[in-house]
């Protein structure tokens, strides 16, 4: 470690001490507050989570925000917690005392088994003109689980006393990857408790109960035309409650819920089938057998089966991510580990659980010492038909078609508008001082990113104002100074998390949206590193970025070995809900006012966020980073697709129609926004928008089902008015070019003077918006029926016949499609080999050599190749060549590559000059750069070899030459030098005498 960065860590330890708790670490250049406001400062008690209990290992540890489960360590609204929705059940503590909220009492767990059902009370207004939201109805409890703590020793009557609250602490007691421990203590006698586990997916929910603690199951807010029956079940150590519902139809008529015991436990019933206060009974034979767990079935005939599963007590449950590169997959394993109570006889050895639509339509799903019993057992829930499977583990694999930081220059013929548009973007990407919302600074900071790639190879003048601009406007945010009290990121110890600065309307003070935030600024980092090696280095701000990402996706458990030093301060995947394969944006678990969960609304934000930390690690050469922002995103894909577009078409059985749910809650699929826009028309876009924006690469995802792609485009509600089709045109444009780019171009040529405020995204740029929908339109849409083996890569276009009837022979699928563009991106400071090969069948395709920093692409069978580097390009309008400059950027001089129009007759007697001939002008004097020129196109005269190739340099405009050491790379047909300096350059034979 050098001085300097062994002199900052001393002194952000001194710092951090002396504040009175401890921080993240932050080397190199970056800075950070140690609180996360300045002036007003935001009252986080009455959103502090409850201590938890002095034995619970959640002591120490981050608070995990973000977590279907986190209202169990404590709601902000008194309530012992929010509804839990874990698919088949939704769980809630029961509430006692309800006003007295400083010690706020539950006695037990409430199960319920709801309907589903089109609509939920209250309904918002905008929710019925839109149309009517598709979840659960809220008065069909059908398990109310009052386990009580009853009082007394074994074999007490059901006359004994109850006990009428619990410990005020935070009921969470310990959790793991999708299940969680709640613990309720006696308040009176704090050695008495009864622990729940439960979990996503989870069939059953299990319980444990201290000496002298028994368990009575009370029916709980069944409205009165209901009734209850319970049936005690051969061998006397279960039995069946069964709820009717007289004006049900179907699965809504009756449920039913499973009771197990240990063996030797006794049942007592008190009251009839109508009485509200009768109760079942629980008397446990010894202290040791002292558990009980409850199983949600769909039929009474399912009691025997399940029995063999029900003491199978899942105590914890692990994921495992993985990354197969060679064949661009992207696996989950789903591990549960059991304590089994009951061995021997007909109990199986694995637990009985349910997967999810995501889950079964995953490219593969396989099974570990087990696989999916009769597919009848199924429960209809609103995210779909979930199937019960009984295994030790199970593994979900999806296949992963690319990502690329930057798509191709497609727009030659199209410069005078481009021009026209960025004079636009420049005047709305300008730099800033004063304090702003992290949201809205994101969103501008991507606007000028994603102008950097397209202006490298057609404006250098302009890219190096956009990247002193994003460098300067990320500096100001990483670097806390007191005097910029607008502008920087502190961290909060309360929960353990970064919080930006300047946000008092959402976001921060609610730990909401974090990862739609932070992804931008995520994003704007990884495209400036790209061309600014140095911003990425140790010494400048990598710590501060990788410490973003820590943040909102840290990819390291508590204790796990060898997780960086900083990874202790925040929790495992913040926003991640590892076993629903999607993220949630809410952070404390829900409100009062509705009780429906977490939820999230803007799914493409989400997705943004990870595509933009598996590009911080490609750029960085961090393969943790790419590993997890590639897994999160093949992941949270299948989940938008079930979810959020019901793209299989299995859910909801017809009853929500929409082309998207606005937004998504645990209890609830809504077509709805959280901020309100007085206009309808302009209001119905917005609904389908915020599933597609932000526009950069990352969205290329919804051109994988392009049918979908033009529905979600062409959607509108039953009975809406029509769109206002210039409001935020260029998303709506963006869009179109995945399925019809054609139409696109029209819509963009109607819409691209159209400049007033919201018309524009604020987050997007109108010249990237004119690349976009030409790159589409030139070669054609993304196919998925390829892949590489590095992740930096896209195909393109599909092989049609006459007819436009896709061809399948034999031989087409063995060979390169005419008509495919592949195109690889190297992030690397050194040429690399990427192979691409058919999905279907394994086989190769070809393979391309491409240069350091480079997007290189071919578009006739990997015979002649394209390049544009993240450094400096130039390609002839002809086509036939190119050359790319790879240097170090440098702020204070700007290095230029045009072409260079010189007579024959200027060159050496000894040469026969060819075609590319360039000027570079202000190359750098430090640092080693590369000159790569590809000739792919070039016909050199007959007899010639490629031994003969050669590199010739003036520095007197072409009054004399000399070669400079080349090497030829056959294969990519590249010739690559070492330049001089700045001067002229020209390929050339050397004459053979």
């Amino acid at each position: 470690m050098n001085f300097k960065k062994t002199l900052a860590i001393l002194t952000c330890f001194f710092l951090f001490t002396s504040s009175g708790f401890a921080m993240p670490v932050v080397t190199g250049r970056g800075r950070i507050a140690p609180e996360p406001q300045r002036g007003p400062t935001i009252n986080w008690a009455p959103f502090a989570p409850r201590p938890f209990d002095a034995y619970s290992p959640m002591r120490g540890r981050p608070v995990p925000t973000n977590q279907w489960f986190r209202s169990f360590i404590g709601s902000q609204h008194g309530d012992p917690s929010f509804r839990l929705y874990t698919y088949p059940a939704t769980l809630k503590p029961n509430r006692l005392y309800p006003d007295v909220r400083p010690e706020f009492k539950s006695t037990g767990m409430v199960i319920s088994f709801p309907n589903v059902a089109t609509s939920q009370t209250p309904l918002t207004e905008d929710t019925i003109v839109d149309g009517v939201g598709f979840g659960y109805t809220w008065n069909d409890y059908y398990v109310m689980w009052n386990l009580a703590l009853v009082d007394g020793i074994m074999g007490t009557s059901a006359t004994s006393p109850r006990v009428t609250a619990s410990t005020p602490n935070s009921l969470l007691f310990n959790h793991s990857d999708w299940s969680a421990t709640a613990l309720w203590r006696d308040m009176n006698n704090p050695a008495r408790y009864m622990k729940s586990t439960f979990g996503r997916g989870f069939v059953f929910t299990y319980f444990e109960f201290s000496s002298g603690v028994n368990a009575r199951i009370s029916r709980y807010e069944i409205p009165e035309r209901r009734t209850w029956s319970i049936a005690l079940m051969p061998g006397g150590d279960g039995a069946v409650i069964a709820v009717n519902d007289p004006e049900g139809t179907g699965p809504n008529y009756r449920k039913y819920l499973g009771i197990f015991a240990p063996s030797g436990s006794r049942f007592e019933v008190t009251g009839s089938s109508t009485d509200e206060e009768a109760e079942l009974r629980v008397i446990f034979p010894n202290d040791s057998n002292r558990f009980l767990s409850v199983a949600v079935m769909t039929s009474s005939y399912d009691y025997d089966t399940f029995r063999r599963y029900a003491y199978n007590f899942i105590t914890s449950t692990r994921a495992e991510k993985s990354v197969d590169m060679a064949r661009a997959e992207v696996s989950t394993r789903f591990n549960f580990e059991v304590d089994r109570r009951r061995i021997g006889g007909d109990f199986s050895n694995v637990p009985l659980f349910t997967v999810w639509p995501h889950h079964y339509n995953s490219d593969r799903i396989t099974f570990e010492n087990g696989g999916f019993l009769n597919p009848v057992r199924e429960y209809n829930t609103i995210r779909g038909r979930v199937r019960a499977a009984a295994a030790s583990s199970f593994t979900t694999t999806n296949y992963f078609h690319g990502i690329l930081p930057k798509l191709t220059d497609e727009i030659p013929a199209h410069i005078d508008v481009l021009s026209y548009l960025a004079d636009h973007d420049d005047a709305t990407f300008v730099p800033t001082t004063r304090p702003m919302n992290p949201y809205h600074a994101g969103k501008l900071l991507t606007q000028g990113a994603v102008l950097l790639p397209l202006m490298n190879s057609r404006d250098i003048a302009r890219r190096d104002r956009a990247l002193r601009t994003l460098r300067i406007q990320l500096t100001d945010w990483f670097t806390d100074r007191q005097g910029n009290p607008g502008r920087f990121f502190g961290f909060e110890p309360v929960f353990g998390g970064l919080l930006a600065s300047g946000d008092d309307v959402f976001g921060s003070p609610n730990y909401a949206d974090l990862h739609f935030h932070y992804g931008y600024f995520i994003y704007a980092a990884a495209i400036l590193a790209m061309y600014d090696r140095d911003f990425a280095s140790d010494e400048q701000f990598r710590s501060m970025v990788d410490l973003i990402i820590l943040n909102i996706f840290n990819p390291y458990r508590a204790g796990d070995e060898n997780a960086p030093y900083n990874s202790r301060f925040f929790p495992y995947l913040r926003h991640f809900d590892i076993f629903g394969g999607h993220s949630w944006a809410s952070g404390f678990g829900g409100s009062t006012d509705n009780d429906r969960g977490l939820n999230q609304e803007s799914s493409s934000e989400a997705m943004h966020a990870w595509s933009a930390i598996y590009l911080w690690g490609l750029i960085t050469g961090n393969q943790s980073f790419i590993d997890l922002g590639m897994w999160g995103y093949v992941t949270e894909y299948t989940a938008i697709r079930e979810y959020w577009f019901n793209q299989d078409g299995n859910k909801n059985d017809g009853l929500y129609t929409h082309a998207t749910v606005g937004i998504l809650w645990g209890g609830l699929n809504e077509y709805n926004l959280h901020w309100f826009n007085p206009d309808p028309t302009r209001r119905a876009r917005e609904k389908r928008a915020i599933q597609v924006l932000p526009l950069t690469p990352s969205m290329l995802y919804l051109g994988f089902d392009r049918a979908f792609a033009r529905k979600l485009h062409d959607y509108r509600a039953p009975n809406a008015p029509p769109d206002d089709r210039a409001f935020w045109w260029t998303i709506f444009a963006r869009l179109m070019a995945l399925s019809d780019p054609a139409t696109a171009i029209r819509d963009f040529a109607e819409f691209r003077n159209r400049t007033e405020p919201w018309n524009v995204d604020e987050g997007s740029s109108r010249a990237y918006t004119l690349q976009f929908i030409h790159f589409f339109n030139e070669l054609g849409h993304i196919n998925t029926n390829y892949f590489a083996d590095f992740p930096a890569f896209a195909v393109l276009g599909e092989r049609v016949d006459r007819r436009g009837i896709r061809r399948l022979s034999r031989q087409a699928r063995q060979q390169p499609d005419s008509g495919l563009t592949f195109m690889a991106y190297n992030p690397t400071q050194a040429h690399k080999r990427i192979t691409f090969f058919n999905r279907a069948t394994g086989a190769e395709q070809g393979s391309m050599v491409v240069p350091p920093n480079t997007l290189m692409s071919t578009s006739d069978g990997f015979r002649t190749f394209r390049y544009e580097s993240a450094e400096i390009t130039y390609r002839h309008n002809s086509g036939r060549w190119s050359v790319l400059l790879d240097t170090h950027y440098s702020n204070q001089s700007t290095v230029r590559l045009t072409p260079a129009n010189l007579p024959p007759d200027r060159f050496s007697r000894n040469h026969i000059s060819l075609e590319p001939r360039f000027e570079i002008t202000n190359l750098p004097t430090t640092g080693r750069s590369s000159i790569h020129i590809n000739f792919s196109g070039v016909v050199p005269p007959d007899g010639a070899s490629k031994e003969d190739l050669v590199v010739l340099f003036s520095v007197n405009n072409g009054a004399s030459w000399s070669e400079i050491p080349t090497q030829v790379n056959a294969a990519t047909r590249t010739l690559i030098a070492q330049p001089r300096g700045s001067g002229i350059y020209a390929l050339a034979l050397r004459a053979r005498r």
